[in-house]
């Protein structure tokens, strides 16, 4: 069956739309790593023996706010850009 121009496009679209909630798994994985290493490097004991994160509220929402437009616009280029296309582990240049 060849696939015609509104096929390709709709594959397209729909690659796109996977690669944004691509984007939005590994947003959320990097709010756990960053909520993980607060709570691990950072928390400290209050009077109620509740544990809180002293660092400033700006450099919190930055780090977890703040690049969550950088992981759906990544997740949606991983998807549909051509240079990621065929990037196995074969391909990879570590050795």
């Amino acid at each position: 069956m060849a696939m015609t121009g509104e096929t390709k496009r709709t594959q397209r679209k729909l690659m796109g739309v996977v690669g944004a909630v691509c984007g939005l798994i590994l947003y959320y994985l990097w709010v756990a790593v960053i909520i993980g290493i607060q709570f691990t490097f950072f928390a400290e004991p209050n009077a109620t023996g509740a544990f809180v994160v002293p660092l400033p509220l700006m450099i919190r929402t930055w780090l977890i706010a703040g690049t969550l437009p950088f992981f759906i616009i990544f997740g949606h280029y991983w998807t549909i850009s051509p240079y990621f296309v065929g990037c196995g582990a074969d391909h990879l240049p570590l050795a």
